[in-house]
């Protein structure tokens, strides 16, 4: 058989992650399983009976803090109906005075509490309760500030944490303000910004870099990336040769939320090869359970022997960037046209008709729908993609909006056929994936899937996350809520149907 010439995007990535050995399948997978899955299914599992995520693996009681700043990551990766149960959980958990408490001896805690802020915020679609929630604990927030924010809020942590953690609590305390229309919550968060800035224990870079994420990560997000530049770029001037940051100045051992955060503020300012490196690292020292340790190395001392549920948070958060900052810095591979003899065109204009809504998930630069449009004139059609670099290219015509795989933001039983090419493969849950493209379909509707198949793997180098979906699972996915569900070899590119790359149909059945 021919040898395959790689694709553009593994080209692109072989070349620009040489330095690292991200390749291997023991990294890519565990258990042939990609590292984002596991991560995903690490939550799942410490979702605590009564509500929330437990603090650690070995720990009885779920955490409110890292359960309210979950929720929005959870909602990125279409885990909403997880997310739905941890805010109904948080609404019911809120103390009188507005304040949310520490998991082990019931104290409300401003930094605790602002992290709920989070969760509720994000929560406003799935609990009515949410904005209650919201004002009320932005209220709490406000009332625990010296003479109104301009001496920040008052000292929790007496030495044991920089009281300049408290920078995170602003940006969900500024959303609240945009949210519920409240100035006053601007004006405070704002005071206290400026009040932590002039501190001049914030941003020390010898403290442990779990404490410098959530103030660097806040600068950033509060558009005070100058503020952050100096101790970002000497966290980076630190980082090992295999990715690694150590987790305080003076010792050896790794934080692993504080890489994990640390690799979030990376890919935030656009320093995408030490973000990159952060993660390969994590990767490697990932539990089979799809946890990571508090700490790894000689003398490590920050929750060494349990799984922490805020690191698992902050690499799904890193990864998503990661995937997102990989196809905008090579946005120029994506092309903008695709031949209307190209098989994968045609096994999707095989299932389209005139005046057909049509909905692609992980359009790209809307090649396909280009295509379709040439075809069909009068065809609606709507592109998704979780980059707005790459939704700018779409021709006009066609509707574009931002979403990912997981979570596609459309209604139930609307579009006549759905479809995605090479985009699943990057899904970090393909029963989900499949699922929503399912549901945004009208029954009677087609959905169709074009990838490349898990029994080819090897042909091509891919990023780490990439994960070929198997045609037999893929196929089962679909019957559940699918009739004629079908799967075979299709041509692409230049390249004929040599069992590469599959198209699988199905036809949405009336519930």
């Amino acid at each position: 058989m021919r040898k395959l010439p790689r694709s553009r995007l593994s080209r692109i990535w072989n070349r620009a992650t040489k330095h690292l050995d991200l390749f291997s399948k023991q990294e890519k997978t565990m258990q042939g399983v990609p590292r984002p899955t596991l991560a995903l299914r690490w939550l799942r599992a410490n979702e605590a009976p009564g509500g929330g995520i437990r603090v650690h693996s070995d720990h009885p009681n779920a955490y409110p803090e890292v359960s309210g700043y979950l929720v929005p990551t959870l909602l990125q990766f279409g885990e909403r109906e997880m997310a739905t149960r941890l805010v109904s959980w948080l609404i019911s958990i809120q103390l009188p005075c507005g304040a949310y408490a520490d998991p082990d001896y019931g104290e409300p805690f401003v930094f605790d509490t602002g992290q709920v802020l989070r969760g509720v915020l994000a929560g406003i679609d799935l609990a009515p309760e949410s904005l209650d929630a919201a004002k009320r604990a932005a209220d709490y927030l406000c009332g625990q500030m010296i003479d109104g924010g301009r001496s920040g809020f008052a000292v929790r942590y007496a030495g044991t944490i920089p009281e300049s953690v408290h920078l995170y609590v602003l940006p969900p305390l500024v959303h609240a303000g945009r949210v519920l229309q409240e100035p006053k919550y601007l004006i405070a968060a704002e005071r206290c910004l400026e009040y932590y800035i002039a501190r001049k224990d914030t941003l020390q870079t010898d403290d442990l870099t779990h404490f410098l994420g959530y103030e660097l990560e806040a600068l950033i997000d509060l558009g005070r990336v100058g503020a952050a530049a100096s101790a970002l770029e000497a966290l980076r001037e630190v980082q090992r040769a295999d990715g690694s940051v150590r987790g305080r100045g003076g010792t050896s051992w790794v934080c692993c939320p504080g890489l994990a955060q640390l690799a979030v503020c990376w890919y935030k300012v656009g320093q995408l090869e030490p973000a990159d490196m952060a993660l390969a690292w994590l990767e490697k020292h990932q539990t089979p359970g799809g946890g990571f340790l508090g700490s790894h190395g000689p003398g490590a001392n920050y929750f060494p022997q349990v799984e922490l549920s805020w690191a698992v948070k902050y690499y799904l958060d890193a990864h998503r960037l990661r995937v997102l900052s990989f196809m905008e810095r090579n946005a120029h591979v994506f092309l903008r046209e695709v031949s209307i003899s190209d098989g994968r065109a045609q096994a999707i204009l095989e299932v389209i008709h005139p005046g057909d809504k049509v909905m692609e998930v992980g359009c790209g630069k809307g090649r396909f729908l280009r295509a379709i449009r040439q075809v069909y004139p009068d065809s609606q059609c709507t592109g998704v993609d979780i980059s707005t670099v790459l939704l700018a290219e779409v021709p006009a015509g066609i509707k574009r909006i931002q979403g990912s795989l997981e979570s596609i933001p459309g209604p139930d039983n609307t579009f006549d056929v759905v479809f995605s090419v090479e985009a699943i493969e990057h899904s970090v849950d393909l029963e989900r994936a499949t699922a929503e493209m399912i549901r945004v379909t009208r029954p009677g509707g087609w959905v169709v899937v074009i990838d490349k198949q898990k029994a080819h793997w090897g042909r091509l180098v891919c990023p780490p996350w990439e994960s070929w979906p198997d045609a037999e699972q893929l196929k089962q996915l679909l019957m559940q809520r699918c009739d004629d569900v079908t799967y075979g070899p299709v041509s692409y590119d230049d390249h004929p149907a040599d069992g590469l790359m599959l198209v699988w149909r199905g036809r949405k059945r009336a519930v």
